[in-house]
């Protein structure tokens, strides 16, 4: 769909796939479309060998993506706008701009609050350690 670009020596091109994806709508819904049903599918087999009390699903885009029709509760992990963007540029080596461009593609959390069953407020990590024990408690 995008070229012999997206991967150099059989590892995917990350920042050439973000650069794409990111800045296109149709692009992005056409790799979305390729990409998610087979993590769904992925996701569920995997899910069979487990033997957990619960298992957690990380998704940047569970909503969107339709992700969230296989958990039963979903914990939305939140920070201010400005932490999340310091977080991903640090991690990703990425300009703000780049951040900025994903997130353009993603709800904003006042659309997520409303559906989520959880809410975890990742701005201090004391307090973040605290609500996540708490909700394991609650969970187990």
């Amino acid at each position: 769909l995008l070229g012999e670009e997206t991967y150099i020596n059989g590892v995917l091109n990350r920042k050439f796939l973000a650069n794409k994806i990111f800045n296109d709508k149709i692009l992005l819904e056409k790799v979305n479309a390729i990409i998610h049903p087979r993590v769904a599918e992925h996701f569920q087999g995997w899910i069979a060998t487990q033997d957990y009390q619960y298992i957690l699903k990380e998704a940047a885009i569970l909503y969107e993506s339709g992700g969230y029709k296989q958990c039963d509760k979903v914990i939305l992990v939140t920070a201010p706008k400005e932490s999340r963007i310091l977080r991903v540029m640090e991690r990703d080596n990425v300009s703000k701009e780049e951040v900025e461009a994903r997130m353009r593609n993603q709800w904003e959390d006042s659309e997520k609050i409303k559906l989520a069953d959880f809410i975890i407020q990742n701005d201090q990590i004391s307090q973040t350690l605290k609500q996540v024990q708490a909700l394991h408690q609650q969970l187990i």
